[in-house]
């Protein structure tokens, strides 16, 4: 795959879990990382990351949709189209989503400041970040 799939329901957070066939994929990684260590918050209290199975039903019940992956970050999905289930949309200003899209860019900008910070590995001969 080229993406990542997540799903926004209620105070949940779903995602195909890696034994379900998706590739775990760096940007996910990163991003599961950043919430095991402080959970996504909605106006009604934590949010709680499910890794499993998705389908189609679950893009029925999903209040936000987006898409991770390393050239893009966190994407916001504004609508599906399937041919048993038609189409699907998504308003596009979804709070989760937009909050979400910020804590990776705040996690890409540690990153470029030190590699090391996020478990890269640093080259040889590199300077540390500012």
């Amino acid at each position: 795959t080229i993406s990542n799939l997540f799903l926004v329901q209620g105070q949940k957070l779903l995602t195909p879990s890696t034994d379900r066939g998706c590739l775990g994929g760096i940007t996910r990684a990163k991003l599961l990382e950043d919430l095991e260590r402080q959970p996504a918050e909605t106006a009604r209290g934590p949010m709680e990351v499910v890794l499993g199975q998705v389908d189609l039903s679950d893009l029925d019940a999903a209040s936000e949709v987006f898409l991770t992956n390393s050239t893009s970050g966190v994407i916001r999905v504004l609508e599906v189209m399937h041919s048993e289930a038609g189409k699907k949309s998504w308003s596009g200003s979804g709070p989760v989503v937009t909050a979400l899209q910020e804590r990776f860019r705040a996690v890409e900008e540690r990153y470029r400041r030190d590699p090391a910070s996020l478990g890269a590995p640093r080259s040889a001969g590199a300077a540390p970040g500012p």
